[in-house]
C-alpha cells in the first residue's frame, strides 16, 4: 500500500500532527508576508520614482521661470530704451519743427509787414475757384486795413484779378478822402467802378477764423467787413431774386461761418 500525506500524518502522533501543520501554515504566512513587503516596497519605489520626475519637473519648470522672468526684464529693459530713445528723437524733431515753423512764422510776419508797408495792405487768397460760379467757395482777405482803424475787407467767390482791383481802389479811395469807408453795417460804396456793399461780420471765433493770417499778425481780434456785390439788377444774394449766376456769391448766407448778417427783408415772391 502506498504511502500518502494522509496516512502519514495520520501515523504521526497528535503533537507531531499539530507541529507539522504550524510549520505548514506558518511557511505560507511568511511567504505572503514577503510577497506584501515585495509589493509595498515596489510601490514605495514607483512612488520614489514619481516623486523625482516631479521634483525634476518642478526644477525644470522653475528654471523656465527664472529664464522666461529674465527674459521678460530684457525684453522690458529693450523696450523702455526704445521708447525713451523715441521719445529723445520726438522731442527733438518738434524742437527742430517748432523752431522752422518759428522761423517761417517769423519770415512770413516780416513779409507782412514789408508789404503793408509798400502796399497798404496785403491780400490772402484761400481756397481754390471752381469754374461752377454756384460751387465757388473761394476768398480773399486783407490784412493791413487795420492799421488805418478798419476793419479788414472780405472778398468771397472773385478773381483774384478783380479782388486785388477792388480792394486797391477802396484803399487808395479812402486815403485820398474820396470815398472814405464807413466802417458800418451796409454802407453802399464804389470800389473800382464796381457798386458794392459792406457787411458786418458778427463778431465770434469762428468767424474770425475766417481771417486767421490777419488775426494771427495783429494778435487779436479783429473787425472783418465783407464786400458784397450785387447781380446786373442790383439785387444782393439776401434778395430772393438774386442772380447766383451773375455774381458768384450764391449760398453766402447759409455758410457755416455765418459770413453775413441777416440781411434787409427779402423781396415778396409774385403771387
Amino acid at each position: 500500500m502506498p504511502v500518502t500525506e494522509t496516512s502519514v500524518i495520520g501515523a504521526l502522533t497528535p503533537s507531531a500532527s499539530f507541529n507539522i501543520a504550524k510549520r505548514i501554515r506558518d511557511y505560507f504566512q511568511r511567504r505572503a508576508h514577503a510577497r506584501a513587503v515585495e509589493q509595498q516596497a515596489e510601490q514605495a519605489r514607483l512612488a520614489a520614482s514619481f516623486l523625482e520626475d516631479a521634483c525634476r519637473i518642478a526644477d525644470e519648470q522653475t528654471k523656465a521661470a527664472k529664464a522666461t522672468a529674465q527674459a521678460i526684464k530684457a525684453v522690458r529693459a529693450v523696450e523702455e530704451k526704445i521708447l525713451a530713445e523715441a521719445e529723445a528723437r520726438t522731442l527733438f524733431y518738434q524742437r527742430l519743427a517748432t523752431s522752422a515753423c518759428a522761423r517761417k512764422n517769423l519770415k512770413f510776419r516780416s513779409f507782412i509787414k514789408d508789404t503793408i508797408e509798400q502796399s497798404g495792405f496785403i491780400m490772402i487768397n484761400t481756397h481754390h475757384s471752381s469754374r461752377d460760379p454756384i460751387m465757388d467757395t473761394s476768398f480773399r482777405y486783407t490784412v493791413g486795413f487795420t492799421e488805418l482803424g478798419l476793419p479788414e475787407l472780405l472778398i468771397v467767390g472773385q478773381t483774384r484779378k478783380l479782388a486785388r482791383h477792388m480792394l486797391e481802389h477802396l484803399l487808395k479811395d479812402h486815403k485820398s478822402g474820396k470815398r472814405p469807408i464807413n466802417p458800418i453795417d451796409g454802407f453802399r460804396t464804389v470800389a473800382g467802378g464796381h457798386v458794392c456793399m459792406l457787411r458786418q461780420l458778427p463778431k465770434s471765433k469762428a468767424n474770425n477764423t475766417v481771417v486767421f493770417q490777419a488775426r494771427d499778425y495783429y494778435r487779436r481780434h479783429v473787425g472783418v467787413l465783407q464786400v458784397v456785390l450785387p447781380d446786373s439788377r442790383g439785387r444782393y444774394p439776401w434778395d430772393i431774386r438774386f442772380d447766383g449766376f451773375d455774381v458768384s456769391q450764391v449760398g453766402i448766407q447759409e455758410s457755416v461761418v455765418n459770413w453775413l448778417t441777416e440781411g434787409p427783408p427779402r423781396e415778396q415772391a409774385p403771387h
